[in-house]
């Protein structure tokens, strides 16, 4: 095997200037095919799906649906033909997430198990992706090492859990840019290959990168800046190699054609139907203790931290080091690693963090820890090459067993406490409420948005009868006032003006109400 690795020869020097494409010398894919038999891989992969499936599927209807859920929920209930039409036009996401939903719905029913569920699939079918990535990113003996780890990280890694068991589109953006990943990854090694030449080109990776690209721009509009990132390191890569661009062109038109046929509408709509940010949705420039945070969540950790303290330097000891352990070993095993998928690894992860950090700044509606998911998968590959930082195999066997302790650690940690630990809005328990103590035909007052989840829950509690009211305006009012109650009046969590005289309307007609509405300090109900 050593021989094997002697032989993989890159580009000379002058040969990179002018864009030539390696000499043939020997088969490091044989090599890497040798190492362990397809049946066996394909085995272990398929088992670590499974129990990546269950583990996301750990109570999963635990929470309450929360409010975005309760939008998804809506849209998934319309008609197939207006998620294509009219509600495309007035959803400033895609709508192929919410046509999934309804599909899925249609077969498992609405329980929240079953609207949770299609995202835990969705996300489990990345971790093939995760796996072929990093054993193409290696050659040799120890790259089925390097992608068994790397697969068995994301099974583990707390955000991809927690987004799992939420029904939004997150989980569908991953698995898109994995695709976008994977195939870009496999190009590099095809075009830097020793073995090949450039009329051995294989087209399904460019096919694979254009449907990545395809389902990205479908699943979530901030898929751009990754897919922005990707795209200009192809033309990067494509001047590189300039002298072969006669046998790649017509490769770069597969993926192309594939993105522009199944993605070109979701494109177009972006484009057209772009809405500017509102300033409800103003996010200030993030703190030092806020990034760190960010920072551990994508690699694992599960609490969110509000100042400084012991738990913000045990966060950063835990997981700063594990990405510059990976890039030594990466470096120490440079001859048998893909240098520009180890590159665009870097690139995708660490450009897409700092874009979301400065469209943060800027003001723009990012929620940063669910939406920088698609950088978490470089990094996890690059934590995985940690392994060919040292030699002996008991050092390989303890640093895997830190690794996945780490990661599992933020994971079961929430799936042991998910109501203290990660807090969900509270519409169930609120509907509850109502429903035990509301008499029949009675009125329920609920925000516009709030009414959906409302709704939702009162009907699987079979109190279908009570007459849930949405009240129009601003969902946060520029002025609010504490909860009070008489011995007329009830209702729970704070109230805007705008309620409050919606909620006297109906008291003066002599309707026994309820008032319902999200705590905006995200409370209790």
């Amino acid at each position: 095997m050593t021989n094997s690795f002697a032989c993989r020869v890159y580009a000379a020097p002058a040969q990179r200037r002018v864009g030539k494409m390696p000499e043939v010398r020997s088969s490091a894919l044989s090599a890497r095919a040798s190492v362990r038999p397809v049946w066996a891989e394909a085995a272990f992969v398929a088992a670590l799906v499974v129990c990546a499936l269950l583990l996301r599927l750990i109570g999963i209807d635990e929470a309450s649906l929360w409010m975005d859920e309760g939008y998804s929920l809506w849209f998934a209930s319309q008609p197939v033909e207006d998620l294509w039409g009219p509600i495309a036009r007035n959803e400033y996401n895609p709508t192929l997430y919410y046509i999934l939903l309804h599909g899925w719905m249609e077969l498992f029913g609405n329980s929240v198990t079953a609207i949770r569920s299609l995202s835990a699939v969705i996300n489990v079918l990345t971790l093939p992706f995760v796996y072929l990535t990093a054993r193409w990113l290696v050659t040799g003996s120890r790259s089925w090492q390097v992608a068994a780890l790397a697969a068995i990280l994301f099974a583990l890694a707390f955000e991809e859990v927690y987004y799992a068991q939420e029904a939004r589109t997150y989980s569908l953006s991953v698995l898109a840019i994995a695709m976008v990943i994977a195939g870009s990854v496999r190009i590099f090694q095809d075009v830097q290959d020793a073995q090949r030449d450039a009329r051995a080109f294989e087209v399904w990776p460019f096919a694979l990168l254009g449907a990545g690209a395809a389902l990205a721009i479908w699943s979530h509009y901030t898929t751009v800046i990754p897919l922005a990132i990707t795209g200009l390191f192809h033309g990067w890569f494509i001047y590189k190699y300039r002298a072969a661009l006669a046998d790649l062109s017509p490769r770069y038109a597969t993926a192309a054609a594939v993105f522009f046929f199944f993605g070109g509408a979701a494109l177009w709509n972006f484009v057209a139907y772009a809405l500017p940010a509102s300033n409800d949705f103003w996010i200030g420039l993030p703190t030092v203790v806020e990034v760190i945070d960010a920072t551990s969540l994508i690699f694992g950790g599960s609490m969110m931290l509000g100042h400084w303290g012991l738990d913000v330097f045990v966060r950063a000891l835990l997981f700063a080091p594990w990405p510059l352990i990976g890039l030594y070993g990466a470096r120490k095993a440079r001859g048998h690693i893909n240098q520009s998928s180890l590159v665009y690894l870097l690139a995708i992860s660490i450009g897409t963090f700092v874009a979301f950090l400065i469209i943060t700044f800027l003001g723009k509606p990012v929620f940063l820890q669910r939406i920088v998911l698609p950088s978490q998968l470089g990094w996890i590959i690059v934590c995985a090459l940690a392994l060919l930082a040292v030699d002996a195999h008991r050092t390989q066997g303890a640093v895997a067993g830190v690794l996945v302790a780490i990661f599992a650690l933020g994971t079961f940690r929430y799936l042991g406490d998910t109501a203290s630990s990660v807090p969900k809005e509270a519409w169930r328990q609120a509907a509850e409420r109502v429903a035990e103590q509301a008499g029949t035909n009675e009125t329920v007052h609920v925000s516009s948005a709030g009414k959906i989840l409302i709704s939702y829950y009162l009907t699987r509690l079979g109190r279908s009868d009570l007459n849930v009211k949405p009240i129009a305006g601003p969902l946060r009012a520029p002025e609010e006032r504490p909860a009070f109650s008489t011995q007329t009046i009830r209702y729970f969590d704070r109230v805007t003006p705008l309620m409050v005289d919606a909620f006297a309307r109906d008291l003066a007609a002599s309707d026994a109400t309820w008032m319902i509405m999200r705590n905006p300090e995200g409370n209790a109900w």
